[in-house]
């Protein structure tokens, strides 16, 4: 995504300025995602240095449903449109997240199919990447939370603006 490598120029500077530069990078990414609203900031560190960006080109399917998926997708820039198998399409614009099923094991494969419309920058975590920082900074009731929120979030292009 980047001619960077982030982990590299995280890991090299003094903890504390890492710290708010993670936390200013990523801020309006984790804002969208109600399940990280709960964690402490130096969680939300440790688990924004697990995301791995990626890009989308137009027309190229972030997912595609019935396969599986294992990430938590967050779109950072671009649009995205998602249809299910009913036929019921969704549109996806920075903030956006889906896959949260999948990531936190309440479905194997995917429900809907995601495909760019626009050059898309994306995000994704695994939770097997994030297992260890969520033991070392545990979140009370971050499952329940997880699943009480995807039961009642608002279709993508409804969220507040923030």
């Amino acid at each position: 995504k980047t001619l960077f490598d982030e982990k590299t120029i995280y890991a090299e500077l003094p903890p504390r300025f890492m710290k708010r530069l993670v936390l200013h990078r990523f801020e309006k990414t984790v804002h969208y995602v109600p399940f990280f609203r709960q964690a402490s900031d130096e969680c939300v560190v440790a688990i924004c240095r697990k995301f791995h960006g990626y890009m989308a080109i137009p027309d190229e399917n972030i997912v595609t449903r019935g396969e599986t998926n294992k990430e938590l997708i967050i779109m950072e820039h671009g649009e995205a449109e998602g249809q299910d198998g009913s036929g019921i399409v969704t549109e996806y614009s920075a903030g956006s997240f889906f896959g949260e099923m999948e990531f936190l094991g309440l479905q194997e494969t995917s429900s809907i199919t995601v495909r760019a419309l626009t050059y898309c920058d994306i995000y994704g975590l695994k939770l097997a990447h994030i297992r260890t920082t969520m033991a070392e900074y545990p979140v009370r009731g971050l499952a329940e939370s997880c699943q009480a929120c995807c039961a009642r979030a608002p279709p993508p292009c409804e969220r507040p603006e923030g």
